[in-house]
Protein backbone atom coordinates (compact mmCIF):
# COMPACT_ATOMS: atom_id res chain seq x y z
CA UNK A 1 0.00 0.00 0.00
CA UNK A 2 1.03 3.44 -1.32
CA UNK A 3 1.52 6.34 1.40
CA UNK A 4 0.99 9.38 -0.22
CA UNK A 5 0.20 11.41 3.28
CA UNK A 6 3.44 13.88 2.58
CA UNK A 7 3.22 14.02 -1.62
CA UNK A 8 1.67 17.61 -1.55
CA UNK A 9 3.39 19.04 1.45
CA UNK A 10 5.32 21.62 -0.51
CA UNK A 11 2.37 22.75 -2.77
CA UNK A 12 0.36 23.38 0.46
CA UNK A 13 3.53 25.51 2.04
CA UNK A 14 3.08 27.73 -0.75
CA UNK A 15 -0.94 28.17 -0.59
CA UNK A 16 -0.18 29.03 3.09
CA UNK A 17 2.65 31.57 2.25
CA UNK A 18 0.43 33.28 -0.29
CA UNK A 19 -2.33 33.62 1.74
CA UNK A 20 -0.09 34.81 5.01
CA UNK A 21 1.34 37.65 2.06
CA UNK A 22 -2.15 38.75 1.59
CA UNK A 23 -3.00 39.05 5.11
CA UNK A 24 -0.11 40.90 5.94
CA UNK A 25 -0.49 43.36 2.84
CA UNK A 26 -4.12 44.29 4.36
CA UNK A 27 -6.48 42.23 2.24
CA UNK A 28 -9.51 40.59 4.38
CA UNK A 29 -8.61 36.81 4.10
CA UNK A 30 -7.73 33.95 6.39
CA UNK A 31 -6.46 30.30 5.51
CA UNK A 32 -6.60 27.80 8.38
CA UNK A 33 -5.39 24.09 8.11
CA UNK A 34 -7.89 21.02 8.65
CA UNK A 35 -6.10 19.11 10.37
CA UNK A 36 -7.23 15.00 9.65
CA UNK A 37 -9.55 13.05 12.27
CA UNK A 38 -6.92 11.39 14.84
CA UNK A 39 -7.54 8.30 17.02
CA UNK A 40 -5.42 7.73 20.68
CA UNK A 41 -3.58 4.87 20.69
CA UNK A 42 -1.41 5.85 23.66
CA UNK A 43 -0.16 8.69 25.88
CA UNK A 44 3.52 8.56 25.70
CA UNK A 45 4.03 10.80 28.49
CA UNK A 46 4.48 14.90 28.59
CA UNK A 47 1.37 15.00 26.94
CA UNK A 48 2.08 13.50 24.06
CA UNK A 49 0.85 11.01 22.31
CA UNK A 50 0.88 8.24 19.78
CA UNK A 51 -1.74 8.46 17.45
CA UNK A 52 -3.21 7.87 13.78
CA UNK A 53 -5.57 8.71 11.06
CA UNK A 54 -9.01 7.47 11.46
CA UNK A 55 -11.49 7.81 9.08
CA UNK A 56 -11.67 10.19 5.92
CA UNK A 57 -10.30 13.57 6.34
CA UNK A 58 -11.72 16.68 6.25
CA UNK A 59 -11.03 19.37 3.12
CA UNK A 60 -7.95 20.48 3.71
CA UNK A 61 -8.63 24.54 4.46
CA UNK A 62 -11.11 26.28 5.62
CA UNK A 63 -10.74 29.93 3.57
CA UNK A 64 -12.11 33.22 4.91
CA UNK A 65 -12.16 36.04 2.29
CA UNK A 66 -14.23 38.98 2.53
CA UNK A 67 -16.27 37.87 5.70
CA UNK A 68 -17.08 35.04 3.49
CA UNK A 69 -15.93 31.41 4.19
CA UNK A 70 -14.88 28.97 1.81
CA UNK A 71 -13.29 25.18 1.49
CA UNK A 72 -11.06 24.37 -0.40
CA UNK A 73 -8.75 21.09 -0.61
CA UNK A 74 -4.92 20.95 -2.27
CA UNK A 75 -4.19 18.70 -5.41
CA UNK A 76 -1.54 18.51 -7.24
CA UNK A 77 -1.08 16.36 -10.38
CA UNK A 78 1.58 15.42 -13.15
CA UNK A 79 -0.44 15.28 -15.56
CA UNK A 80 -1.78 18.54 -18.32
CA UNK A 81 -5.57 17.68 -16.86
CA UNK A 82 -7.28 17.21 -13.54
CA UNK A 83 -7.24 13.49 -13.00
CA UNK A 84 -11.02 13.06 -11.28
CA UNK A 85 -10.29 9.55 -9.41
CA UNK A 86 -8.00 12.05 -7.42
CA UNK A 87 -11.25 13.76 -5.73
CA UNK A 88 -12.50 10.93 -3.44
CA UNK A 89 -16.07 10.50 -3.00
CA UNK A 90 -16.05 12.33 0.43
CA UNK A 91 -14.48 15.17 -0.65
CA UNK A 92 -16.96 15.55 -3.15
CA UNK A 93 -20.10 15.10 -0.63
CA UNK A 94 -18.44 17.75 1.43
CA UNK A 95 -18.15 20.12 -1.59
CA UNK A 96 -21.50 19.32 -2.37
CA UNK A 97 -23.11 20.34 1.01
CA UNK A 98 -21.19 23.52 1.65
CA UNK A 99 -22.54 25.10 -1.38
CA UNK A 100 -26.06 23.80 -0.36
CA UNK A 101 -25.81 25.08 3.25
CA UNK A 102 -23.90 28.64 1.68
CA UNK A 103 -26.90 28.79 -1.14
CA UNK A 104 -24.08 29.53 -3.87
CA UNK A 105 -20.42 27.87 -4.75
CA UNK A 106 -17.86 28.48 -2.31
CA UNK A 107 -16.31 25.52 -2.38
CA UNK A 108 -12.99 25.09 -4.84
CA UNK A 109 -9.93 22.84 -5.11
CA UNK A 110 -6.28 24.18 -5.21
CA UNK A 111 -4.92 22.47 -7.96
CA UNK A 112 -1.11 22.66 -9.15
CA UNK A 113 0.10 21.09 -12.48
CA UNK A 114 3.37 20.21 -13.03
CA UNK A 115 3.56 19.37 -16.68
CA UNK A 116 2.91 22.71 -17.82
CA UNK A 117 3.57 24.44 -14.46
CA UNK A 118 0.85 26.14 -13.32
CA UNK A 119 -1.38 26.46 -10.22
CA UNK A 120 -5.14 27.02 -10.42
CA UNK A 121 -8.16 28.17 -8.17
CA UNK A 122 -10.98 25.78 -9.83
CA UNK A 123 -14.66 26.10 -8.63
CA UNK A 124 -16.11 22.82 -7.75
CA UNK A 125 -19.22 24.11 -9.70
CA UNK A 126 -17.52 23.82 -13.04
CA UNK A 127 -16.07 20.47 -12.15
CA UNK A 128 -18.96 18.63 -10.75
Amino acid sequence: MNNFANRGKLFEKHIESLFYGCAKLGKPMMLIRTPPEMRIIRSIGKGQFMCTFSGKGPPDYVVNIGGKAYIADAKETKDAKLPYQNIKEHQATAFEEWDSVCGEPRSFLFERFKSPFMDYMIPWASIR
